[in-house]
């Protein structure tokens, strides 16, 4: 059986990631984020292509993710890589932000029994709310000093 290759939106081969260090991980991740919060954020969609082969057409359906959840789940993906180096204050700020998250969904939930259309505030709310994560993250790989040369107990 010939070696099997994958390239992934980072273009490394499949052996690759396993070397990487935590900070490398990290790096990369932090990476992808800024990716996904450079782009207009616009709800997903059915996008549908007609094509023409040997004079019959067919149409092709390509969902077309929400880039508002591709952020958030990013985010949430960022924090439970991080969670095993949250200091203190990560802790409290991120419970803090949970609590009030949940606290939030809960009232969502309630106008959404009543028969109410709230599924655009939810999103707004829920991107919002995990922006300020991203930068209680972004504070804590601070205090972590990650962009100096020695980070996470890992040497240069």
């Amino acid at each position: 059986m010939p070696d099997e290759e994958f390239e992934g939106a980072e273009g490394f081969r499949k052996g690759d990631i396993a070397n990487l260090s935590f900070r490398e991980i990290v790096l990369m991740h932090l990476r992808r984020i800024t990716q996904l919060s450079c782009v207009e954020f616009r709800g997903g969609y059915w996008n549908e292509k007609t094509h023409a082969i040997g004079g019959m057409g067919f149409t092709e359906k390509i969902y077309i993710p929400d880039s508002r959840e591709c952020y958030v789940n990013a985010v949430d993906m960022f924090s439970d890589l991080l969670l095993p180096i949250y200091d203190k204050t990560a802790k409290k700020e991120i419970e803090d932000l949970e609590t009030s998250f949940d606290n939030k969904y809960k009232l969502f939930e309630k106008q959404e029994k009543k028969g109410k259309d709230i599924m655009q505030k939810w999103k707004q709310f829920k991107l919002k709310n995990k922006r300020q994560l991203f930068r209680e993250l972004s504070l804590l790989l601070k205090r972590l000093k990650y962009l100096e040369g020695k980070s996470f107990g890992e040497e240069v």
